[in-house]
């Protein structure tokens, strides 16, 4: 665990691209590399604080955190299938977008860990995605009432054309439909969906918080996205604009959204119901902009892993505070 932590706090990786301004990877040798041959090369092990993350298990608890916490602001309800339901649901599309950027051999050496982690262990998780799916559709059949039934299967329509899209469109698909946009809509919808799914439709006074929750997955995405600077030099060309935009200007959006939150619960009329949420909405913000300021001591995995960190954490601090 000491070791682990280690790489957390004060580490980067050789294979870091962000580490390319180190001398050790600027010259490629050390004075020991003539030795480095004979020796035999060492397991790497994967630490703790990654399982969450290659489990895919990272985006199902935020999903949860924050529908619960925008189900309490607003006093919807959000019961236990429900909430059974959106976790799986979030699981099984996290993992199966994994699986499938694994299965397109072009896009393999563009892999993360954690989409290698699904590549190599994609029976077992295919399996467990086929029962989660099937757990999922019998709640829903059981408990959910037809509007909500109605609601869920809109979005999964929208997730299943994403999927289409993004997986067997064109190759130079990414750069004109950005996948981060995408992803954080999705996930907005997925999440509020108890607040707009009796009734299908949201009330007026809750599009604030939920368009300022939307910058915020979307400000989450584009930064891990950024942070995981390919490796070839070419591949950076072809990201999308966005993200090649947002590269330089991750700490100035990030600190716009805090103020904006901030600002919005004294200046706009009606925003008390939503103080928790845009507190949560701030802190996240500004975890991402430290995290953005001190990129280069640490390690990619390390990065992905405190972002989505902060998120969840932000999220439970305001339902401590809200209860």
């Amino acid at each position: 665990m000491t070791r682990s932590a280690s790489e957390i706090i004060g580490s980067v990786r050789s294979d870091d691209p962000l580490a390319a301004h180190t001398p050790e990877v600027l010259w490629g040798t050390r004075a020991d590399s003539a030795h480095k041959t004979k020796e035999k090369p060492t397991a790497r092990t994967t630490p703790w604080w990654s399982w969450c993350n290659l489990l895919s298990l990272d985006a199902p608890v935020i999903s949860f955190v924050w529908a619960l916490l925008f189900a309490r602001c607003y006093r919807a309800s959000l019961s236990i299938p429900e909430a059974v339901v959106l976790f799986l649901s979030v699981w099984v599309i996290y993992v199966t977008d994994r699986l499938l950027d694994g299965w397109k051999i072009h896009y393999r050496s563009h892999l993360q860990e954690r989409h290698l982690f699904c590549t190599r262990h994609r029976l077992p998780l295919a399996a467990l995605a086929i029962c989660a799916t099937a757990v999922s559709l019998c709640l829903t059949a059981k408990f959910f009432t037809p509007h909500e039934i109605f609601a869920g299967l809109n979005l999964a329509l929208l997730v299943a054309l994403y999927m289409l899209a993004i997986h067997a469109g064109p190759i130079s698909l990414p750069r004109y439909l950005p996948k981060e946009l995408a992803v954080d809509l999705l996930f907005t919808a997925g999440t509020t969906l108890p607040l707009w799914s009796p009734n299908i439709g949201l009330p007026s006074q809750n599009w604030l918080s939920v368009a300022l929750f939307a910058a915020l997955c979307s400000l989450n995405c584009l930064s891990i996205e950024c942070w995981e600077f390919r490796s070839p030099p070419d591949s950076w060309r072809c990201m999308p604009h966005l993200v090649r935009w947002a590269n330089s200007r991750i700490t100035l959006i990030a600190a716009v959204l805090a103020i904006f939150a901030l600002l919005s619960i004294f200046v706009i009329p009606g925003t008390a119901a939503s103080t928790p949420l845009l507190l949560a909405i701030a802190l996240s913000a500004l975890i991402i902009l430290l995290l953005n300021r001190s990129r280069h001591h640490f390690s990619r995995l390390a990065l992905r892993v405190l972002v989505d960190v902060a998120l969840a954490a932000a999220g439970s601090l305001a339902l401590l505070i809200h209860t």
